[in-house]
């Protein structure tokens, strides 16, 4: 809503003094077709009555054609509202399709479906683990998940998004957050930090392009993992 109601303010900041000119001809002068009260008094309108008659009737159009330019203004900003009430309405939808998808690879990461989860990543997906290792492709990124399951030092990963923020223009967005590693589905955690990741809209999905994991604390057998800086 913050767009619109910027759209709106802006026009009333213009739109005020043309109001106030319509509102008040005895103080406008000459350019807009009024008559100030000076010129006024020293006009024998009895003697032209013809002059009169026509710097009345250019009055009463100035005032028409300010009149027009008002309600037009007025259009405009209403017009521009909806406009940007709409692209706001748009950029929430998709984050909330962002954050949905987010947590159903979540879960798919729980019920060990690797499948799914690789269905989030595009092809040519990069990743940098919380440690530092470097990752290209869903084929490696994919294995990587699949060695991991079974093994009695398995740890699950799971991301909790902040923020997601999608773009207005473009068919992009930014989603950071933070994400733990425990051992086990119900183990403790061993080891967590941030993240952030680029999602790219191809057709009418949402799709991880790249992610960057910083691992920020450790505890028990998350001590010892090596980092790779």
């Amino acid at each position: 809503m913050r767009a619109p109601l910027r759209v709106f303010l802006l026009s009333i900041t213009f739109a005020g003094p043309l109001l106030r000119a319509v509102a008040t001809p005895a103080a406008a002068d000459d350019s807009i077709g009024f008559v100030p009260k000076a010129v006024a008094r020293s006009v024998d309108v009895g003697a032209d009555h013809r002059g009169g008659a026509a710097l009345r009737f250019k009055s009463m159009k100035s005032v028409g054609h300010m009149k027009r330019l008002i309600g037009m203004l007025i259009c405009a900003t209403f017009a521009a509202a909806a406009v940007a009430a709409d692209s706001t309405s748009h950029q929430a939808a998709e984050q909330v399709a962002i954050k949905h998808a987010r947590a159903a690879q979540n879960a798919a990461i729980l019920r060990h479906d690797v499948d799914a989860v690789a269905s989030f990543w595009t092809d040519d997906v990069t990743i940098c683990r919380g440690l530092g290792t470097q990752l290209a492709g869903k084929a490696a990124y994919r294995q990587l998940f699949a060695e991991d399951q079974g093994s009695p030092t398995e740890i699950v990963y799971q991301r909790h998004p902040t923020a997601i923020e999608a773009s207005g223009l473009w068919p992009l967005a930014f989603e950071t957050g933070q994400w733990e590693g425990r051992q086990g589905q119900t183990g403790t955690v061993v080891v967590r930090g941030r993240y952030s990741a680029q999602w790219v809209k191809r057709g009418d999905a949402w799709l991880i392009r790249s992610e960057v994991f910083v691992a920020l604390q450790g505890a028990g057998a998350g001590l010892e993992m090596k980092a790779a800086p």
